[in-house]
């Protein structure tokens, strides 16, 4: 799936590709934030970052609301979730393929 791996190098913004990544005129502190908030995981919350970043709620309030931080981890919640998928999906077709092979050669020895 293409997409950003949240790496920025701290030089000019490229302009953003996937809705979780760094807006062009987003702050670097912002983002920095938005970035603690995604690694809280589906389900996260304000107070779980107001805690863990030991900043005010209301301030996180603001910033989330200016940075549409729900659509855009509501975003990368789904690309994490598809990748998830793919990978069990993948690591599913893998072992049914080494039990085919497998089969066949066993069915190959027997006769």
């Amino acid at each position: 799936m293409p997409g950003s791996d949240l790496s920025h190098d701290g030089g000019a913004v490229p302009p953003p590709v996937d809705p979780w990544d760094r807006r062009e005129t987003e702050p670097e502190q912002s983002y920095g934030w938005f970035r603690a908030y995604l690694a809280l995981g589906a389900g996260r919350t304000l107070d779980e970052l107001a805690d863990r970043l030991d900043r005010p709620k209301y301030l996180l309030d603001q910033v989330r609301r200016a940075w549409h931080w729900d659509h855009r981890a509501d975003a990368w919640d789904r690309h994490i979730a598809a990748s998830l998928s793919a990978a069990r999906h993948a690591a599913r077709d893998r072992a049914a393929g080494r039990a085919t092979s497998a089969a066949l050669a066993a069915l190959e020895h027997a006769e």
